[in-house]
């Protein structure tokens, strides 16, 4: 069993006995319950540091992956709604992020607020606590800069605390985002080469290697927020002003890279059966065995958050869907042809399913639990061509034919069979009849918005968990959640050495990722052409819009999107041209002003006395 994995399952619910937060009013507001003891006694024992550090690594899940209990998995909206890439599906009503129209009362909001200060809080224990010396300050580090991280791109200037939090008095003023990059990067660069850190590690733990990739991120981020000037925010332009953060980035970048190459295949990268592998830098760790709860809802939704309704479970031999984040009609022509991402991070054949038979060895999951030699022999109920098939029906009849045997519901199989090019309009086959049809469906955004739309995309495999049984629901799933990995710190590189000003190193890096998805490697930023329509507004940013592609294709389903678009002062530009709930800039205003932020919490602003009286509390727009 991993180290971290062992240490969170055991250890964690006796670790939320002894400290917890007692509201979320109370942003930072720590309640010992340690049996008689003061905080500051039970965490200088031994026992406590451990326990505020078990605590630390548990509250990754919360700003990660998290289990809430109710029934949604609501967090992917903060890092996928209000983007290009994903679209709500079957019906289902827009998020208030996806339509830009957040209150400063966002219960979603306050609870990422809250839990990213939970993760800081318990790692300023143990630094406080153990103090620099401690065997686990360098962890501590990490997890305090991760946090500040994802509060930065989220929520812009913050509170930045230092000194472990436990009582209600709380007085923490907005501090500035050079501040608060500048002494988290230097924090992390003290111990880059810790040797209380190993050099890297598969397991949960904090390595050297993971800390430089987060530098690499954090100079990116202030790089963009400290370093350029946005110009027009339709456009989506901008001026750079210095390059110091960006080279620092490109640097960070190299060093966490360490001349690793690209080898692994993307679908063995992502492979259910490939966790901890040598491209995972950082990740979550989940373990179903020896989880202590109900095991079929104490891991997490991810594999379920990106497709369109799969139906009743039971019924179809499929995984639960919350039909929220299908892809938008970019989406589905961002791949180019013989992009081998595309069916690594899509389920393009999907089994059939007979009532009451084996769980896992038809439907959703036999895909990864039949065996490749049994494979072939599998009933389909559902399978999907890539766009570039759209003029290519003869190929995929070709294929209909060969398969004819497959796409049959005799012996009491589920599904009536079909096969979709996905292209637009969506072009549908019945095996049953042995028709084509485009209609009822006018566009791609009809089939996936109607209300009957059950697997009108196919479904993200990227997080599937193939032990998930027929009792899933949308906390199911044990995966490990990468947050980072190898070829997306290659494409920060990419990134930060074309901010920098070095476009031929920024196209090596961004080339060795597209090799590896079986591109051809481009000549120049100019040479790449989107296989999307993109409306006249759009325009073309050049080298940016080539590497927020490559960023899309690459990472796509992982928390990345809104904030690559905040960052990079593409959020306005890039809703207008492909969000459908977004029709011009004013629908991202509030008060004349663009919501580049999410809302500072009402709570926060009303409970830090700090913030009562400052003008300047609350993001623009709200």
């Amino acid at each position: 069993m991993k180290t971290v994995k062992k240490l969170i399952y055991m250890s964690a619910f006796a670790v939320m006995s002894a400290v917890s937060f007692s509201s979320c009013e109370d942003f930072l507001t720590a309640e010992n319950k340690s049996a008689g003891q003061s905080a500051d006694e039970y965490f200088s024992t031994d026992a406590g540091l451990a326990a505020l550090r078990v605590t630390a690594y548990s509250y990754l899940k919360n700003v990660t992956s998290p289990n809430d209990g109710g029934g949604e998995r609501e967090l992917t909206q903060m890092y996928a709604d209000g983007t290009d890439l994903y679209t709500p599906c079957r019906n289902k009503t827009p998020s208030q992020l996806h339509q830009y129209a957040l209150s400063s009362n966002e219960p979603l909001v306050k609870s990422f607020y809250v839990f990213c200060y939970a993760l800081i809080n318990n790692a300023n224990g143990v630094l406080q606590n153990g103090g620099e010396n401690s065997a686990y300050a360098p962890e501590m580090h990490f997890l305090r800069a991760y946090g500040y991280y994802l509060l930065t791109q989220q929520f812009g200037a913050v509170p930045y605390v230092t000194n472990y939090v436990e009582d209600a008095n709380l007085n923490y003023p907005r501090t500035d985002l050079k501040t608060i990059y500048d002494s988290e990067i230097a924090a992390l660069a003290a111990i880059a080469n810790d040797s209380r850190l190993p050099a890297e590690d598969h397991t949960g733990k904090v390595s050297q290697r993971a800390v430089k990739a987060l530098l690499a991120k954090l100079n990116l981020a202030a790089g963009w927020d400290l370093e350029t000037e946005l110009g027009d925010a339709e456009r989506g332009t901008y001026s750079v002003v210095a390059t110091n953060y960006f080279s620092e980035a490109a640097r960070w970048a190299d060093e966490a890279i360490a001349g690793q190459g690209l080898t692994m295949a993307f679908e063995d990268k992502w492979s259910p059966f490939n966790e901890g592998n040598a491209e995972e830098i950082f990740s979550v760790q989940y373990e179903r065995a020896g989880y202590p709860g109900d095991v079929t809802s104490g891991g997490h939704g991810l594999q379920n958050d990106f497709s369109a309704y799969d139906g009743v479970i039971l019924d179809t031999g499929g995984k639960y869907c919350a039909s929220k984040h299908a892809a938008t009609l970019k989406s589905l022509y961002l791949w180019e042809e013989g992009d081998t991402r595309y069916e690594s991070t899509f389920m393009m054949t999907r089994y059939n399913y007979k009532k009451d038979s084996e769980w896992g060895q038809e439907g959703y999951y036999a895909w990864y639990n039949v065996g490749k030699p049994n494979e072939t022999t599998l009933p389909i109920a559902f399978q999907y061509f890539p766009w570039y098939y759209e003029n290519r029906r003869a190929d995929v009849e070709a294929w209909i034919t060969q398969n004819a045997a497959r796409l049959s519901q005799d012996g009491g199989y589920t599904q009536v069979p079909l096969v979709r090019i996905m292209g637009d309009p969506v072009q549908i086959y019945n095996a049953l009849t042995g028709t084509w049809t485009e209609t009822p469906y006018t566009t791609y955004i009809n089939s996936v918005g109607e209300g009957n739309s059950n697997l009108a995309t196919p479904s993200v495999k990227k997080w599937d968990d193939p032990e998930t049984n027929s009792d899933n629901d949308e906390n199911g799933g044990y995966r490990d959640v990468v947050i980072l990995h190898l070829s997306e710190i290659y494409l920060v590189a990419a990134e930060a050495y074309y901010m920098a000003g070095n476009e031929a190193t920024s196209l090596n890096r961004l080339n060795a990722v597209r090799t590896r998805a079986g591109l051809a490697a481009l000549s120049s930023y100019s040479a790449y052409t989107p296989s999307y329509t993109t409306p006249s507004s759009f325009g073309w940013n050049g080298a940016l819009d080539v590497i927020l592609d490559e960023r899309a294709r690459e990472l796509y389903a992982e928390n990345y999107r809104w904030m690559d678009l905040r960052r990079t002062k593409q959020l306005v530009r890039y809703n207008i041209a492909f969000n459908s709930y977004v029709t011009s800039v004013d629908a991202m205003k509030g008060n004349g002003e663009i919501k580049w932020y999410r809302p500072i919490p009402q709570d926060e602003i009303n409970t830090n006395t700090a913030l009562m009286n400052d003008p300047n509390a609350q993001n623009p727009g709200y």
